[in-house]
C-alpha cells in the first residue's frame, strides 16, 4: 500500500513539474562556455530563491522584476525606489497597493540588481563575474525553470 502511495506521489509530482517547465518553454536554455558563466548563472539563480522563499514573487509582476533586474545590474543609484516600494508594497510586504503594483515591481528589478552589483564590486569580484549570466539565472529561478547546472 505504501509504495503504491509512493509511485502515485511520483507520478503526480513529475506531471505537475513538467506543466510547470512548459510555461516557459518561449525562453531559449542557457548554454555555458565557462565556468565563469556557470558561477554567475548559478549566483542569479540563487539570489531569485531568497525572493523566491520570501514569497515575494506572488506580489509583484515577475516579468517587470525580470525585465529591471536585467537593465538595472550597474552602479546606478535606486535610492528613489525606496518610497516606490513603501507605496506599493507596504514595510515587508504586508500592505500590497495593486494600483501601484507595477511600478513597485519596476523598483523592486531595480533596487534588487544594484544591490548584487554592489555587493559584488565590493568584494572585488565584479570583474569575475558575467552580468548577463547572473540575469539568466535570476530570470529562470523566478520563472521557476530548471536551474541545476549538467556538469
Amino acid at each position: 500500500m505504501k509504495l503504491q502511495f509512493v509511485l502515485l506521489a511520483l507520478l503526480v509530482s513529475s506531471v505537475f513539474s513538467c506543466s510547470q517547465k512548459e510555461e516557459n518553454t518561449s525562453l531559449p536554455v542557457v548554454e555555458f562556455s565557462s565556468e565563469k558563466q556557470k558561477l554567475s548563472y548559478s549566483l542569479g539563480a540563487d539570489y531569485a530563491k531568497r525572493v523566491l522563499n520570501s514569497e515575494i514573487d506572488e506580489l509583484v509582476e515577475v516579468s517587470t522584476v525580470i525585465e529591471n533586474f536585467e537593465k538595472s545590474l550597474n552602479d546606478s543609484d535606486y535610492s528613489y525606489c525606496e518610497e516606490t516600494l513603501l507605496d506599493a508594497f507596504g514595510v515587508n510586504f504586508m500592505d500590497v497597493d495593486s494600483t501601484k503594483k507595477k511600478q513597485g515591481s519596476e523598483c523592486f528589478g531595480k533596487v534588487e540588481a544594484s544591490g548584487v552589483y554592489k555587493w559584488l564590486k565590493q568584494v572585488n569580484q565584479i570583474d569575475n563575474i558575467d552580468l548577463n549570466y547572473i540575469s539568466y539565472g535570476y530570470r529562470d529561478a523566478l520563472l521557476k525553470r530548471d536551474t541545476l547546472i549538467n556538469q
